[in-house]
């Protein structure tokens, strides 16, 4: 009875050391191979771009923003996405209805909104975008009421108000905005931009809202700078840009978290942009180059 213990035991024993030589293999290869792309390159320059890669992934860590319908960033946000894209109608003049319109891209968006009160998506075929719609009347009662006093776009408010007299619903003027609301990120989830371009070989970022009206634009030159655009030569439309570091990493802290736009990989990818553009990666004779290109790879996926 003692020898099949015994070559149990010798066995366990045996693989034991196994795994431990191959795991020790494993840390010497990948060490080697580290040490192959980072050589010559001074341990401070090292961190950083070792870091590319860490904080990109663990900024993809960062959770959506809870979809409790008691949540009031969430119905600040749902405020913001209406706004922008958006429409409160009358089908066959007496059936009322919500209807959200974005880029293909963002249907996780509507999915989110779907999920907390029902409705249907649909793709729009030729247009690359999905539309949201709902017409049950007790769910576009609850978005009213929750969104009730953050509505603010021009056309958007006159619409919220029709329909607001139809159910009996006292309309409720929009409150005064400040930095903590997250109806800036609904509406740049809506209609923001983010990118960059080359001017003299240098990438230049930027960040832009364009509008119809000025008034429904202004909200984001009072809070975060920037400067105010009339575009002649685009039928008399206004657009919002910020293009200084330090109004975009501001614009970036307070609604990181809250959009949920295709954009928000671009977000995540800002500060690994701005140190990358400190090392003058964009070079193509740079050693750090080889990071710019996966930078890039990230931006537009």
């Amino acid at each position: 009875h003692i020898w099949p213990l015994f070559i149990t035991y010798n066995i366990l024993i045996i693989l034991y050391f196994i795994i431990l030589y191959c795991a020790i293999c494993w840390k010497l290869y990948y060490k080697y191979n580290n040490q192959q792309i980072f050589y010559n390159i001074s341990e401070t320059k090292r961190t950083h771009i070792l870091n590319f890669k860490r904080n990109y992934h663990y900024n993809n860590k960062i959770k959506l923003l809870n979809n409790n319908n008691n949540n009031k960033s969430y119905n600040q946000w749902l405020a913001g996405i209406i706004d922008g894209s958006g429409y409160f109608g009358l089908k066959k003049k007496k059936i009322p209805y919500l209807q959200i319109t974005l880029s293909s891209d963002d249907i996780e968006i509507l999915k989110i909104i779907s999920n907390n009160y029902g409705g249907s998506i649909k793709y729009r075929a030729g247009y690359k975008s999905v539309r949201y719609i709902l017409y049950d009347t007790y769910n576009i009662k609850i978005i009213i009421n929750k969104i009730n006093g953050n509505i603010r776009n021009s056309k958007r408010f006159t619409q919220f108000s029709h329909i607001c007299n139809i159910f009996n619903i006292k309309v409720k003027f929009p409150i005064k905005l400040d930095i903590n609301n997250k109806w800036f990120s609904g509406y740049f989830d809506s209609l923001g931009i983010i990118n960059y371009y080359y001017h003299n070989n240098i990438p230049l970022l930027y960040i832009n809202i364009t509008d119809l009206y000025y008034n429904d634009i202004i909200y984001y030159k009072n809070i975060y700078n920037g400067n105010l655009i009339y575009l002649k030569q685009s039928n008399g439309l206004f657009k919002w840009e910020l293009d200084n570091k330090y109004d975009i990493l501001n614009f970036i802290n307070y609604n990181y978290n809250y959009i949920k736009s295709y954009k928000s990989n671009r977000i995540k990818l800002i500060k690994i942009y701005y140190k990358l553009y400190e090392l003058k990666a964009y070079n193509k004779d740079s050693i750090y180059n080889i990071y710019w290109l996966k930078l890039q790879n990230l931006w537009n996926e």
